[in-house]
């Protein structure tokens, strides 16, 4: 009896583990989207459970053909969850599967180490079960601690998302050497030195894998920055095109002012006031048509401000551009991930509030100096620690990344990132340095 309670306190603290390991994972490393319906979210859990324990009764039973089935039944128990949490992609189970194997070689290992020291006595059977327990504690320590560094900035460690081809690629190599491993190793039929190979190898597998999806921020931060840019660019790729089509027939408009202001003289000079003001009305929606909505000295930055301005309207919201914004000294790529992280944070914060909001942006170019200043309403005070936005959002990291990334931006050009709030207004400053090297 004593020995059933202590191997079903096993799988209960292991399920613990594995299921906060798995969660942390997509929530904090990968920073998933999550859907909004939570429709048998908690029924999907209790089947976490419920897969968990049944597995754990027929183990115990050696019931075999049931316990085949709830094996794999049980190495995939959190995947539905996932899937009410994320949405169904392929990738979910994937990532799953090469956790599960990873803990796996780790805890065969714990256990061919046993082997070595212990030669008998041992019971082999519930082992491996309770040093899979100690990988995933193990695995939770290592997570939290560099979540933990992460958010203190001492240094940023993320998850390489990689493509489904490549995990199964991976899982395929560990699964063969794994099991290659356990046969010779738990096998008298080979010498020392053999088994002491394959152990070492196993390592360096172990140890290049973690090479492959534990990457840095500046790697981290540039697959991500593209993804933002594309996404950017698509937004605002349409209103770059008005623009340019504006700005020709803002041309045609200018070419024509002689002869439009010569049949006005005329009309006048014949006193047809009424035939006057309707052809003034006229020629003034013409010239709105060809006017743009923003001025700001950078074509690009005209094209997004634009995009932005569209989005804003469905919200109540107009955004005030006041100064110029260089385009010379500036990569456009720098700019784009400065204003559109800015603005859309700014956005955001709007759309929470009722009544017309408006987004006030201050661009002031003195001589080698470009500072841009963004002020949003607020309803509360924003909770910033060290350029941080503390946020209620699950994903709490999202607003964290955008952040970096215009922080990235301003050290290269020896410049700085500035959030506070004052008078009701949650303010975003960013200083550059417009040197000649930063073209």
């Amino acid at each position: 009896m004593t020995k059933i309670v202590a191997i079903l306190a096993i799988f209960t603290i292991w399920g613990i583990l594995d299921f906060f390991n798995i969660i942390m994972i997509f929530d904090k490393f990968f920073i998933m989207e999550k859907p909004k319906d939570k429709t048998y979210r908690y029924l999907w859990i209790i089947y976490y459970i419920v897969v968990t324990y049944i597995y754990c009764i027929f183990k115990i039973n050696g019931i075999r053909i049931p316990e085949i089935i709830f094996y794999v039944m049980f190495y995939l128990r959190i995947v539905p969850l996932l899937w009410s949490r994320y949405g169904i992609k392929a990738k979910i189970p994937v990532v799953v599967i090469f956790y599960e194997e990873i803990e796996a070689v780790i805890s065969t290992n714990m256990c061919i180490l046993v082997v070595w020291l212990f030669r008998s006595g041992i019971d082999y059977l519930w082992l491996d079960d309770v040093f899979a327990t100690v990988a995933a504690l193990f695995f939770f320590i290592l997570f939290k601690t560099v979540l933990y560094f992460r958010k203190s900035k001492r240094f940023n460690i993320w998850f390489a998302n990689l493509p489904v081809k490549e995990y199964i690629l991976l899982i395929l190599t560990v699964y063969v050497l794994g099991n290659t491993e356990s046969v010779i190793c738990f096998s008298v039929d080979y010498e020392s030195y053999i088994k002491i190979i394959i152990v070492l190898l196993m390592v360096l597998v172990l140890m290049l894998i973690g090479r492959i999806i534990l990457i840095n921020e500046r790697n981290y931060t540039m697959g991500n920055v593209i993804g933002i840019l594309e996404e950017q660019m698509e937004k605002f790729t349409g209103y770059y095109s008005e623009l340019n089509e504006k700005e020709t027939k803002l041309r045609q408009f200018r070419h024509d002012t002689k002869n439009l202001l010569l049949v006005l003289h005329s009309m006048i000079a014949e006193n047809k006031k009424e035939q006057a003001l309707d052809y003034i009305k006229k020629v003034e929606t013409m010239y709105q048509k060809t006017s743009k909505d923003y001025d700001t000295g950078n074509f690009i930055a005209d094209a997004l401000l634009s995009s932005k301005a569209h989005n804003a309207e469905l919200i109540n919201t107009k955004i005030d551009f006041n100064g110029f914004i260089p385009s010379e000294k500036i990569d456009d790529v720098d700019m784009v991930i400065l204003l559109s992280n800015i603005l859309d944070n700014a956005l955001e914060a709007c759309e929470k509030l009722e009544g017309n909001k408006k987004i006030s942006i201050d661009s002031v170019l003195n001589k080698q100096m470009w500072v841009f200043t963004v002020r949003n309403p607020i309803d509360k005070v924003v909770d910033i620690n060290n350029n941080h936005i503390m946020t209620s959002k699950d994903n709490k990291d999202i607003h964290g990344f955008g952040i970096m990334n215009m922080e990235l931006v301003a050290r290269s050009y020896d410049g700085i990132l500035k959030l506070f709030c004052e008078e009701n207004e949650f303010v975003a400053r960013v200083t550059l340095m417009l040197k000649e090297q930063n073209k």
